[in-house]
């Protein structure tokens, strides 16, 4: 079916992007950091972090001395709410 491999897809991306953003090595680098992201982001994705998120962020957790190793994994959607948005 279409819609669960897209949805197998879309977890995968969001388990690997998760990942790459809370894995972060003060000592190894800020360009590591960027390279880790950027590899399992889209073009438009790498710019922003590259442009914003990471230069923001970077100098906090070397300052703090971040190092973190994470693991991830995707949980059962219980809910799906979509808002509904009144003009007003």
């Amino acid at each position: 079916d279409q819609s669960e491999a897209e949805n197998a897809a879309a977890r995968d991306a969001a388990l690997a992007g998760a990942k790459a953003f809370y894995t972060v090595d003060y000592t190894a680098g800020q360009q590591h950091w960027l390279d880790q992201l950027c590899s399992v982001s889209t073009q438009a994705g790498c710019i922003v972090y590259q442009n914003v998120i990471v230069p923001s962020l970077w100098s906090q957790l070397e300052e703090k001395k971040i190092a973190t190793t994470v693991e991830v994994s995707a949980q059962e959607k219980v809910q799906e709410q979509v808002a509904s948005v009144g003009i007003v």
